[in-house]
């Protein structure tokens, strides 16, 4: 069936799977439990954070526009403001 991503006995990954395996990465790592999806937001607010242009986030995440990118994660800018 030549899939790109499946499990070791070649079956499709289902999303139940591939949270079950998540969960436990992140446990092993002594991470806290959070959303998959957490973690575009995680990566956007630290680049954000780390001096990234937004313009550089907004490409990475795929937003149409730099004012969704600033929507969600626009909170950072504020510390960032005063730290100027």
């Amino acid at each position: 069936m030549d899939l790109v991503f499946c499990t070791q006995k070649g079956h499709f990954l289902t999303d139940s799977f591939v949270r079950r395996q998540y969960y436990q990465l992140l446990e092993q790592a002594g991470l806290p439990r959070i959303h998959f999806h957490d973690l575009r937001q995680s990566t956007a607010t630290i680049l954000l954070a780390l001096g990234v242009t937004s313009k550089v986030v907004q490409e990475l995440l795929g937003h149409s526009h730099v004012n969704i990118t600033l929507g969600i994660d626009g909170h950072v800018l504020p510390g960032m403001q005063e730290e100027t």
